[in-house]
């Protein structure tokens, strides 16, 4: 496989390029700025080697293409996420069992769960079909953990997060043997959610 650079600011070189391993390559590419002993450069290059295909391939990719993939991890080769512009969230570089774990989480976080849950269950009458804004929460969590925590914290909210819904239903279900999502909750089943805390749930779970 050859993968061949061009020079972005150069309309001729852009025509012909250079081989990327080779001197040529190697002067061009540290011309533009852009360090070929980081980790973000070899994670860009690999990642290009890899949609080339298979033996014989030849790729193309410009100075400018590089530079700009290389703003997609951190100096750790961590991919950044777009969204919330954070680190350490792929799953891809990580196996399930690093996530799939309960650890300790600020209690402020759970707090911030357990209230939107508790408000859109009430709105939505355990539909979960309205707007929701549990996104944002993950990301507050997640920029209050450092980069190694913030897989298995995600998934040790969520696991309180599913816990406070639970609560939510079985209480509708109290009241209400034959309520399901959606339906109107009772009187009594709407006054005791909301009167439930964070705490009433937590002093049940498991983990």
């Amino acid at each position: 496989m050859a993968l061949i650079v061009r020079d972005s600011s150069n309309m001729f070189a852009q025509m012909s390029g250079m081989p990327i391993n080779s001197q040529a390559g190697r002067d061009l590419l540290k011309k533009s700025g852009i360090n070929t002993n980081s980790v973000q450069y070899k994670k860009v290059i690999s990642s290009m080697y890899e949609s080339m295909g298979g033996a014989g391939a030849v790729g193309y990719t410009t100075t400018n293409a590089i530079k700009n993939r290389m703003k997609n991890y951190d100096s750790d080769g961590n991919w950044i996420n777009p969204v919330n512009g954070l680190a350490g969230l792929c799953l891809n570089e990580k196996g399930a069992s690093v996530r799939n774990r309960i650890i300790s989480i600020p209690d402020s976080s759970k707090d911030e769960m357990f209230e939107l849950t508790k408000k859109e269950f009430l709105r939505d009458n355990g539909s979960s079909r309205g707007e929701t804004g549990r996104t944002e929460v993950y990301n507050n969590l997640y920029r209050k953990m450092e980069k190694s925590d913030r897989l298995p914290a995600g998934y040790t909210l969520q696991e309180h997060e599913k816990a406070y819904t639970e609560k939510m239903v079985s209480i509708a279900k109290a009241y209400d043997p034959d309520w399901e999502a959606g339906r109107a909750l009772s009187y009594e089943a709407r006054n005791a959610i909301k009167s439930l805390t964070r705490e009433d749930v937590e002093e049940e779970l498991k983990f």
